[in-house]
């Protein structure tokens, strides 16, 4: 049996956050200081595309009702 690994948005963000910060600390004007800014922003980005994708699509599973629905009076009536 295998496992699944999941991954959890928030600690993403948490961990790019305090590395972000840690970075700062210690190379304020460096290069890497910005590409972990990026890294947290791409994070941040993620998490919310998760929570969107979670959330139930509503006018999608209507519609794929209805088109289900016309699909079978259709073959119905031959």
């Amino acid at each position: 049996m295998t496992e699944h690994a999941t991954l959890d948005p928030e600690k993403i963000l948490a961990t790019s956050k305090r590395l972000e910060a840690r970075i700062r600390e210690r190379f304020p004007a460096s290069g890497l200081a910005r590409v972990c800014h990026r890294l947290v922003t791409l994070a941040d980005d993620a998490r919310e595309t998760c929570a969107d994708i979670r959330r139930p699509q509503i006018p999608i599973r209507i519609a794929s009702v209805v088109i289900v629905g016309l699909m079978l009076a259709a073959s119905g009536r031959r």
